[in-house]
């Protein structure tokens, strides 16, 4: 997976319910991206009036997209040193951004910085639970031809027309069920990928389960409103799937 799909799938964190969420799902990356920076440039200006809340905001996913990118370096073979000292630092990070984030949101959409942070936090929880064993099946050498396949899928029209069925026009804001629904599309679409793709899958399978698991745990008992970050954890996971 290219370092772009990782770069857009932490913009997702930025994108909210008020989004006409229209875009074509084969878009090249740079043009959602640039989408994207825009639908948040506006939406922090009217709720602040000030453009240096976006700024700060962009900087700091930026900033957090680096770390981000250094701090996958460590995985699989350093994978202590990223679940003892690096996940610590992702979580203040992210905390910062959703700092940055909460001025530019309405009363409706207030919900957003707790679900990142919680949503967040459970990731990185899956990638280190037990000593990081949910990173050593992803890096197994026995899984070798499916994680090859899994990377091979990733820009596939199928995939993204998949995943895409998330991206349905809306108006206003975004409902929790809504987005918690999501959730559902999203872990079917990994699902089918994963069993059309893989000869063996029940490993991968488990792993799509135990994922969709921890980054939906916001979701539990919801009725009212949530981001897309499980589709950005989702991709990102899949950015995983593309290292050597």
């Amino acid at each position: 997976m290219k370092i772009a799909i990782l770069w857009l799938c932490f913009l997702h964190l930025l994108i909210l319910a008020s989004a006409e969420r229209t875009l074509d799902p084969l878009d090249n990356h740079e043009q959602l991206a640039d989408k994207i920076s825009e639908h948040f440039y506006y939406k922090c200006y009217n709720q602040t009036k000030d453009l240096k809340v976006f700024q700060k905001l962009s900087n700091d996913v930026s900033q957090f997209m680096r770390y981000l990118e250094y701090t996958f370096t460590f995985i699989p073979d350093r994978k202590q040193i990223f679940c003892d000292s690096e996940r610590k630092q992702l979580d203040l990070r992210i905390r910062e951004i959703t700092g940055d984030l909460r001025p530019c949101l309405s009363a409706q959409e207030a919900f957003l910085g707790d679900f990142i942070e919680t949503s967040f936090r459970e990731f990185t929880h899956f990638m280190c639970h037990n000593n990081g064993e949910n990173i050593d099946i992803l890096f197994s050498s026995r899984h070798r031809q499916c994680k090859a396949y899994m990377e091979e899928d990733n820009t596939s029209s199928d995939t993204y027309y998949c995943f895409g069925k998330m991206f349905r026009p809306l108006s206003g804001y975004i409902t929790k069920k809504e987005l918690c629904d999501d959730i559902t599309v999203a872990r079917k679409c990994m699902a089918t990928t994963i069993d059309i793709k893989c000869n063996a899958p029940d490993a991968y399978m488990d792993l799509n389960t135990r994922f969709f698991d921890y980054i939906s745990k916001p979701c539990s008992g919801c009725t009212s409103q949530v981001s897309i970050l499980l589709l950005a954890l989702s991709v990102a996971l899949a950015y995983l799937f593309g290292k050597n």
